[in-house]
């Protein structure tokens, strides 16, 4: 899976996991670059996916006799961080499962629909399509199930189709219940999590020509409010519930010593072209991420910059 593992990216990984492992296939390890949000700890199976920041030396020895490497979420091996130049060394038989654009060609087998509400969706139509007598356990309905209801943002993104919804009727026959799995997803807030929302909501949000909005957090307000990877999830979104506005930034120092953003739209703004023409990143027309090499002041004068040069465009949207 891609680096800063999302619901979708650990979703699919597990409810292929368990699949495999119901057909017979015993050696299957997962291997995520660095840690998952820990509102992920609850599904079945996640505290076998190996870490490798903190496994170093098994996950490399895993991934060297691996014969086959699902390439889940992802279209770059550069969106593994530190696992690229171990993937690129390997000999193994590449199978990229991916809804994001502009795949690269690294994989021997390619199901890349930019049409799916997820990879987790996509999972789904692989193990439908494999045609085994062995059917989907309440296991991996919840794995499933977890990444769609991340990637759609609960249902609701314009990648949500009839089919997303007719895969989640079928994982609720399996016995799977949504209530139970939203609330281990979202209802599950540290206090201070909650704090740090109500800052950046009421301290930290900055509208820029009407139609676009944005909020920044350096690493010291991150550690004032005890930030764990995974409590800024979601924040990006509020953005787009202002009227009016059609483009959402989140950005926040990381410790690796750049910014990370993430951006949301409405429309046909493209923030898969923004990201990739200027913050060396993309995903999907109205959702992707990026990272910038500069300060946090200097990444926030870059984009109020670039959103005046796109005003136009961004007013066509609204």
């Amino acid at each position: 899976m891609h680096k800063s593992p999302d619901g979708d990216a650990v979703g699919s990984a597990l409810g292929l996991f368990h699949y495999l492992k119901l057909i017979g296939q015993q050696e299957v390890t997962i291997v995520a670059p660095d840690p998952y949000p820990n509102f992920l700890n609850w599904l079945p199976g996640s505290d076998e996916i190996m870490v490798y920041t903190e496994q170093e030396e098994e996950a490399k020895s895993a991934l060297k006799k691996a014969e086959y490497i699902f390439s889940l979420d992802y279209n770059n091996l550069k969106r593994t961080g530190d696992l690229t130049e171990i993937l690129e060394d390997s000999d193994a038989c590449f199978i990229m499962v991916d809804h994001h654009q502009e795949p690269d060609e690294f994989a021997e087998f390619v199901l890349s629909k930019t049409s799916a509400s997820s990879t987790a969706e996509l999972i789904y139509e692989l193990i439908k399509n494999l045609e085994f007598d062995q059917k989907l356990t309440l296991n991996s309905a919840q794995a499933l199930y977890t990444g769609i209801l991340t990637d759609t943002g609960g249902f609701r993104f314009n990648s949500t189709s009839a089919k997303t919804h007719r895969i989640a009727a079928e994982f609720i026959d399996i016995g799977l219940k949504p209530h139970v799995v939203y609330d281990r997803v979202f209802d599950q807030n540290k206090l201070s999590k909650l704090k740090l929302m109500g800052y950046v909501l009421n301290d930290k949000l900055k509208l820029v020509e009407e139609n676009a909005a944005y909020f920044a957090l350096s690493q010291d307000e991150l550690n004032a409010y005890d930030y764990q990877k995974g409590d800024t999830e979601g924040l990006v979104n509020y953005g787009l519930s202002i009227k009016g506005v059609v483009f959402s930034t989140f950005m926040r120092e990381s410790s690796e010593g750049f910014i990370k953003l993430s951006f949301r739209s409405k429309g046909d703004f493209d923030v898969n072209k923004f990201a990739r023409e200027h913050f060396e990143g993309g995903g999907h027309i109205n959702a992707a991420g990026g990272k910038s090499d500069l300060s946090l002041q200097e990444t926030i004068d870059k984009l109020e910059a670039l959103i005046k040069e796109v005003k136009l465009e961004l007013s066509q949207n609204a």
